[in-house]
Parts: structure tokens; sequence; C-alpha cells
């Protein structure tokens, strides 16, 4: 999650940043700005790096910002979705909605019951 505000003093516009990702080897966490007062600080110290900021939480911290993640619908006709160039599903398709959210979820938890 990277949240920006304008700051004409600085060289960076960030105001918050706050991620747990699965690189080639390892998780990285990274924690920085104010936390934000829906905000479950608690949950950062947890042991594995990827119990410490859950897709839950994203969808969650979203919500309390207005912003429905997970919802198409709240996008609208004038958004869109970019792809890297070659991204292809298992049909030769570039990958769905469903395709991206199985993905954060299988990165953050490992495969679903019944993914192939």
């Amino acid at each position: 999650m990277f949240l920006f505000a304008g700051k004409p003093d600085s060289s960076t516009n960030d105001q918050r940043i706050l991620m747990a990702i699965r690189g080639d080897t390892s998780w990285v966490f990274r924690n920085e700005g104010n936390p934000l007062p829906f905000e479950k600080p608690e949950r950062y110290r947890a042991r594995r790096i990827r119990d410490r900021f859950t897709p839950e939480m994203l969808e969650e911290y979203c919500l309390a910002m207005g912003i429905r993640l997970f919802d198409e619908s709240f996008y609208g006709p004038k958004c869109a979705v970019i792809y890297p160039a070659g991204a292809k599903g298992l049909e030769g398709d570039p990958y769905t909605y469903a395709d991206r959210q199985a993905q954060i979820h299988r990165a953050a938890y490992g495969p679903r019951p019944g993914d192939g």
C-alpha cells in the first residue's frame, strides 16, 4: 500500500508505505510513515512476514479509505487495466480480474483448494 501526498519541499511525495511481498528468495516487509487510524500496527510484529500485512488487511484498509479494491463495479467505465507486455492467461488471453485475485492469494497463502 502506497499513499501519496504532495510535498513541495521534498523530492518524494510518499506519505505512507506498507507492504509485505515475497521476493525471489525471501519475504520483505516495509513499514514507513505514520500509521493511519484504521491500521492494526500490532500485526506488523508477527513472526512471519506474510502475516504482517495480508491481502485481507489490504482490502480492509482500502475500504476504510472508501476504495472497494476487489469490486470491479467500483472502478467504472473509465478504468484501465495495464498488463505487462506478453502477459497471457492459460488460454492465451490476458489475465482476468479473478486471475489477479487468485495470484494475490497464492502469493500470500499458497494455492487455494482446487487450484490447478
